[in-house]
């Protein structure tokens, strides 16, 4: 029962069709079986792996790590052993342990305060402050060279880089929590050794900070006795200047006041009380006028409005004497709106007494007469002491500068002095104080030589030297699988070409009797498993009829790129249709790199001509004579000949289509080994004459892409692509093969399997050159 065997997915669009065949021919036959399945899966992703995603699935990660068993081994062996040795050779730390306390000294904030001195500190710090001055103090450079130079220690051990930078990169403080205590540790690979740096280290410390402590508390006593004489010195300057002053100005006092504002109030008090007297003159002067027959007359209105206003004025006298003797100022602001008070009260007074006169007339008095003649005597005296408190003011204003100097001194001269006295009694206190401070270091707990290393952790260093080995080495193997999108799986290829599977091949052996001519020979052993898949593909290939209907006699076999093992399919291929009885040729037509004819070739036999298709091609000699008979009954084989100085375009020739005619008549099967598609034009002028092709795609070797590029470049030539072998496969072997459930320990057939031949046919073509001629 033959089957039909259509090309993948039709031909490409704007591409004729091929065949020009009446459409019923495309019809299968009544009793042939439905056209082959064709797969349909996701695209390839753009790194040529299938999957939802384009990207591995798990169970391909875990197929690499199958595969790649003894990388990941020799990968974790090769890291473990050297982090062993390197974790063996490393030299054991001891660590020597110490604690110290560390109280901040206390000293006056006010007597830091006087301090003239930049150079003595005394400024009150925090604790966490003093604390961490101190450590930093523990890891000086030069302390630590004294203590390398000690005698206790011993002679130096030798080391590649600097010992001192060593010491302190080995140093450790670690505080106890809530206190001023630190846990000190040293490490080193002398137990010994160690623990009597560390308390070296700490002695010369804990002698440091105090021989610290002492000096700063001399050398602020003696800047203290320093500070106190400059004051003194700068009081003696204070006092000179004060002297000076009061001789250049002879009306200053020593407590800072001046005479002429003593003067000024007094004449300012005078000044009012002649006024006053002009007032009472005046107002007495007014009540005669008004009743001049009448003692003791009652007052009016006016009268009690001006005695009243009489005594607002007197009381305002009084207030403006009160502020002018404490403000000693005769500008002062206070003064000034008193002053304007006043004679804002005396126009009211005036104003009242003239409109009094007016309604009193105006009666001659001789009481009048003597009233102003004691005005005239009043207002002469006032009118000097205006003038004499005027002269007194402008003096004052001229002094005023050299008063306030002078006052300034005074007040210096007060601070000075205070100061003085209170760093005296600071000083007698800071005494006292320095006696009775603690040690600002106190070693509590002595270092001990210890007695056990504390690292390397040997046991847990080796094993997490082989844990990271291992990890290494898988993370290295996924790497690799996640890096390589070369097609391993034949899965992929029915999901990213979606064209049928014909046969997989596994990986062969190159042993004496897989090989013959450079090529793998399967024909050598028969009973095999590598024969075997050969036999599935001869299989698949069975019943095929071109799109026409006929039988598909011709067959192209090629892959994307050169090196994928097309010649050794097409040779396996031939022998096993061959052996199955069919008369097939092997034509090789690969006239860049032909390689099949030290496969036939007899060692013993005398031959020295090197005829084949080129020479045919050439028309130079006839098909029949070139075709060279096999060891294999049933199979022939036409050599490429020599194909120096032909050129490919040949392969299209009419000639070509006229032998390619010819042998199909000739041979139920005619296998082409042709050359790689990629980058070269000589299969796609083959696929325009063959019936059928098959693309071969070795496991790793390539991505899908080449592939994918390689069916389309058929595709246009209208090359009907009846499927793909995969070749060299090395993985998941067992569940595509179940030959060797039926193979010995020696890969020998179990049971009554007979490795004869089919009864041999007559071949027919190796002598079609006589019928011809």
């Amino acid at each position: 029962m033959e089957r039909i065997i259509l090309p993948y997915g039709g031909q490409p669009a704007g591409v004729p069709q091929r065949s020009t065949a009446p459409a019923a021919s495309a019809v299968p036959a009544p009793h042939a079986p439905p056209p082959a399945y064709i797969p349909v899966g996701p695209a390839p992703g753009p790194s040529g792996s299938t999957g939802t995603a384009g990207g591995k699935s798990p169970s391909d990660y875990l197929r690499a790590l199958r595969r790649r068993f003894w990388l990941i081994v020799l990968i974790g062996g090769v890291m473990a052993t050297v982090g062993t040795t390197l974790v063996l050779r490393q030299k054991p730390v001891y660590r020597a342990s110490a604690q110290i306390e560390i109280v901040p000294p206390q000293f006056d904030s006010i007597l830091a305060s006087l301090m003239a001195d930049d150079s003595i500190n005394l400024s009150a710090v925090t604790a966490e402050q003093y604390e961490a001055n101190r450590l930093a103090h523990l890891r000086n450079r030069q302390t630590v060279e004294d203590v390398l130079r000690s005698p206790r220690i011993g002679p130096p051990v030798r080391s590649e880089g600097d010992p001192v930078e060593e010491l302190l990169a080995n140093l450790k403080t670690n505080r106890l929590a809530q206190s001023t205590r630190y846990d000190v540790h040293l490490e080193g690979n002398d137990p010994h050794r160690v623990s009597t740096i560390l308390d070296l280290w700490l002695e010369e410390y804990e002698r440091d900070s105090q021989a610290e402590v002492d000096d700063k508390v001399v050398n602020s006593q003696a800047a203290a006795e320093a500070n106190i004489k400059k004051m003194y010195d700068e009081l003696a300057e204070i006092d000179r200047r004060i002297s000076q002053a009061m001789a250049n100005s002879p009306d200053l006092s020593p407590d800072g006041e001046n005479y002429l504002v003593r003067r000024y109030e007094s004449l300012g008090i005078l000044r009012m009380q002649k006024q006053n007297s002009m007032d009472q003159l005046q107002h007495q002067l007014w009540i005669a006028r008004m009743f001049p027959k009448e003692q003791g007359p009652a007052f009016s209105i006016e009268q009690r409005q001006l005695d009243d206003l009489m005594e607002r004025r007197q009381a305002l006298d009084m207030k403006i004497s009160e502020v002018a003797r404490v403000a000693r100022n005769p500008r002062d602001p206070a003064i000034t709106r008193y002053m304007k008070m006043r004679r804002d009260l005396e126009d009211q007074i005036h104003e009242i007494q003239a409109m009094s006169l007016q309604a009193a007339g105006s009666q001659e008095d001789p009481t009048a007469t003597m009233f102003t003649q004691y005005r005239e005597v009043l207002t002469g005296e006032l009118t000097q002491i205006e003038e004499a408190e005027q002269g007194i003011l402008q003096k004052i204003q001229r002094m005023a500068p050299d008063h306030n100097q002078f006052n300034t001194l005074l007040k210096e001269r007060e601070r000075t002095a205070a100061g003085i006295a209170l760093l005296r009694a600071k000083i007698d206190q800071f005494d006292v104080l320095s006696k009775t401070q603690n040690k600002p270091v106190r070693v509590v707990q002595r270092p001990s030589p210890p007695t056990k290393p504390v690292r390397p952790g040997y046991t847990l260093l080796v094993a997490l030297v082989c844990l990271v080995s291992m990890v290494s080495g898988v993370g290295t193997v996924l790497a690799i699988e996640h890096l390589d999108h070369s097609v391993r799986a034949p899965e992929q290829l029915t999901t990213g070409l979606t064209l049928p599977l014909l046969g997989v091949v596994s990986r062969m052996k190159r042993t004496a009797r897989l090989q013959r001519g450079g090529h793998l020979w399967t024909a050598g052993a028969p009973q095999s498993a590598e024969a075997d898949a050969y036999r599935n593909l001869r299989a698949s290939l069975v019943g095929m009829t071109c799109p026409e209907g006929k039988p598909a006699v011709t067959l192209l076999v090629t892959s994307a790129k050169a090196g994928e093992g097309k010649s050794t399919t097409a040779l396996n291929l031939a022998a096993t249709c061959a052996r199955s009885g069919e008369r097939t040729l092997l034509l090789e037509v690969d006239l860049r790199r032909p390689s099949l004819r030290p496969v036939f070739d007899d060692p013993e036999a005398d031959t020295d001509h090197d005829l084949g298709l080129v020479d045919v091609l050439r028309g130079e000699m006839p098909w029949q004579r070139t075709v060279v008979s096999t060891d294999i009954p049933n199979l022939d084989f036409l050599p490429a000949g020599d194909p120096s100085g032909v050129p490919v375009e040949v392969l299209g020739a009419l000639e070509m289509k006229q032998l390619i005619a010819a042998v199909s008549r000739h041979y139920d099967r005619v296998i082409l080994d042709g050359p790689a598609i990629l980058g070269l034009a000589d299969c796609r002028m083959l696929g325009r004459i063959v019936d059928s092709a098959i693309l071969v795609v070795r496991a790793g070797a390539n991505d899908l892409r080449p592939v994918l590029r390689a069916r389309t470049m058929l595709e246009q030539s209208q090359a009907p692509i009846v499927g793909v072998v995969f070749n060299g496969l090395c993985e998941d072997v067992n569940n595509w093969s179940c030959v060797s459930s039926y193979l010995d320990e020696h890969g020998e057939p179990v049971g009554p399997v007979s490795s004869g031949r089919l009864g041999d046919r007559p071949r027919e073509a190796a002598g079609a050159l006589a019928s011809a001629e």
